[in-house]
């Protein structure tokens, strides 16, 4: 377990193993409604970050499960994407981008729940 934490940061990040399923939305293309599953790179009571081989647009909604390892409930949420960085490929491969997501109306019940997992 990993702890980040910057100036711009209300909550310490853990870098945790969380599974992530999510979907997009109101998505503008074929991707409404699609599911996909990564891996969260770390994760807080505020928010998320995770890799993802997609480009996302800031200020889409994220309908999201999250899965920790150490517990068998699921947390359900929405989040905001609110960044979207390519990563750099040494060998032309696929783009992959590190995704940004702020959780959307977390109430006292979940912020209680996330600190259980983190």
């Amino acid at each position: 377990m990993t702890l980040t934490n910057d100036e711009n940061r209300k909550y310490i990040r853990l870098g945790v193993n969380c599974e992530v399923r999510f979907r997009i939305e109101e998505a503008t293309d074929d991707k409404e409604g699609e599911n996909f599953t990564v891996e969260a790179k770390n994760v807080s009571v505020g928010g998320l970050t995770f890799e993802f081989w997609n480009e996302l647009s800031l200020g889409q909604i994220l309908r999201l499960k999250l899965k920790f390892k150490s517990d068998p409930e699921i947390l359900k949420l929405r989040g905001d994407v609110i960044h979207c960085t390519p990563l750099k490929n040494d060998d032309d491969s696929k783009a992959r981008f590190t995704i940004g997501v702020k959780f959307i109306g977390s109430d006292k019940a979940l912020t209680a729940a996330l600190l259980r997992f983190i």
